[in-house]
């Protein structure tokens, strides 16, 4: 299931990459910036959060 998630969200980021190139070299500057808000934050969702999960899981284990 988790192999399933992670071709996912790599397909989304290649589908979103792949039309602002199309959309750049189509001249259409407007809809070419358009994914990167998205992606903006589709990194902030899935990656920030990560971050700081190991800093909480190490405080819980110093307490033991």
């Amino acid at each position: 299931m988790l192999r399933v998630a992670v071709w996912c969200q790599l397909l989304f980021v290649l589908l979103c990459v792949a039309y602002s190139t199309y959309a750049l070299f189509q001249g259409d500057f407007e809809q070419a910036f358009l994914p990167y808000p998205i992606l903006i934050l589709y990194y902030l969702v899935f990656f920030a959060r990560k971050k700081r999960l190991p800093e909480e899981f190490s405080k819980d284990h110093d307490e033991e």
